[in-house]
């Protein structure tokens, strides 16, 4: 092994050499969008390539939009063929992708760049693959691009100066062979993890409708709930409103407060709400005292919290945080007279959802209304049976999420496995024979 010269490779077999991205490949974007808007998307014609097209490794052609013949042409340096390598500058920057199965003809929109190389017999495109996958092209674009905007862009200029290590062509094709076949392995063994994790979440979602609708106790008479997307209930259960059982609902500031960052006071909103408890992330912004004074809403030991819209319906249990809300962020308020546990179930529920969704129709956004909030239905149990449904759900739901968390955390595993294996063949430090 010898040292070569590059901080982010470190040492490498004695026989391969440190390359920069500009000797061995052109790298072509779209420049801008050369008036390009999505008003000229079609239904046929030559596809056009975007970052949410990656797929595994691969293009999803059933995702791609298309574009027309002259717009295809106009761009002649990004017109796309099989074994081409794309990577991703905007958005989530450095997905990866070979080109593969492609029967028309295809170009890139503005945020994905083509490395195509010089000449064909100086290094394996999968090889090369390979290395934009590894932590090598990481701690590249981390130690490059510090200090820059928080907008993370891959700059073209900049790429072509990336160095990684190059052994000879037949070691090349060796590597991406091997790492074809191991990361293939590793690739279905997670994805069979992730199945096991959708199925336990359904079987979650199962368990929390059933409990809240149907109640846990054995050979209870039913009889209809008069509410369509409810269905029967157990025949000693009412049907209430939400906002009859609270005693305010609402929403959070519509503008925008004067923010400060060394405020005591944190200004939340539909991102901060998910878990359980709510989620203080280092990105949440905060104001002081007097912007809070302005804005605060009243709540209560019994209050949850809503997101209104992104992820519309998640909910956390308000514990006495110093907050004030942004309008994608909803509260309820409730009485006594009901368990707040038992509505923060319920309102998980497959049926709730659906009711939720239904209330979208017509909108191009996503946005749960506190009409629409305050209407829902929901079956109302004494509150000795709401905590008895809570109980037993929560004993539930926490083995299941331990399960989930088991295998979530073997996928973390097997990932940085994969990362490893990937880092250790592509600067020689596991060695494969040609």
């Amino acid at each position: 092994m010898k040292d070569s010269g590059v901080e982010w490779i470190g040492e490498i077999p004695d026989d391969w050499i440190p390359v920069k991205v500009k000797y061995l490949s052109t790298l072509n974007g779209r420049i801008g969008w050369q008036g390009l808007t999505s008003n000229e998307y079609q239904d046929s014609g030559p596809y056009l390539i975007t970052g949410t097209d990656f797929k595994n490794g691969h293009i999803d052609w059933d995702t791609c939009v298309h574009i027309t013949l002259k717009r295809y042409e106009e761009a002649t340096q990004i017109q796309i063929k099989n074994e081409d390598l794309l990577i991703t500058k905007d958005g989530t920057i450095g997905k990866v992708a070979i080109v593969d199965g492609l029967d028309e003809k295809a170009s890139l929109n503005s945020g994905v760049l083509l490395i195509r190389p010089i000449n064909y017999g100086q290094y394996a495109v999968k090889f090369c693959y390979y290395i934009l996958l590894s932590d090598i092209f990481w701690k590249w674009y981390e130690s490059t691009h510090t200090g820059n905007s928080t907008i993370k862009h891959l700059y073209q200029e900049k790429f072509k100066e990336f160095s990684y290590p190059l052994p000879p062509l037949p070691i090349q094709y060796a590597i991406s062979l091997y790492l074809n076949t191991k990361c293939s392995l590793i690739d279905s063994t997670i994805e069979k993890e992730r199945e096991i994790i959708g199925k336990l979440k359904e079987y979650r979602q199962a368990v929390i409708t059933e409990a809240v609708t149907k109640g846990i106790r054995e050979g209870v008479p039913m009889k209809e709930s008069g509410v369509e997307w409810i269905g029967e209930i157990p025949y000693h259960w009412n049907v209430s409103k939400l906002k009859y059982i609270s005693s305010s609902i609402g929403d959070g500031l519509h503008g925008t407060p004067e923010y400060d960052d060394e405020g005591d006071y944190y200004f939340i909103n539909g991102n901060n709400i998910g878990h359980k408890h709510l989620e203080i992330k280092e990105n949440t912004r905060r104001v002081n005292i007097e912007e809070y004074n302005k804005n605060k809403v009243q709540f209560f030991g019994n209050t949850l919290l809503i997101s209104l819209n992104g992820t519309v319906g998640d909910l956390s249990f308000y514990q006495f945080e110093p907050i004030i809300l942004s309008k994608s962020a909803g509260y309820i308020n409730l009485k006594e007279i009901v368990s707040i546990n038992y509505v923060y179930y319920f309102l998980q529920a497959e049926p709730t959802k659906n009711y939720f969704n239904i209330s979208f129709s017509g909108t191009t956004i996503n946005n749960l209304s506190l009409a629409t909030l305050r209407a829902t239905s929901l079956p109302f149990p004494s509150l000795p049976e709401q905590q008895e449904i809570a109980d037993y759900l929560d004993a539930k739901c926490s083995d299941i999420d331990a399960t989930i968390q088991k295998r979530e955390l073997a996928i973390e595993k097997l990932t940085a496995y994969k990362q490893s294996l990937i880092y250790e063949c592509v600067t020689g430090k596991k060695e494969v024979l040609g």
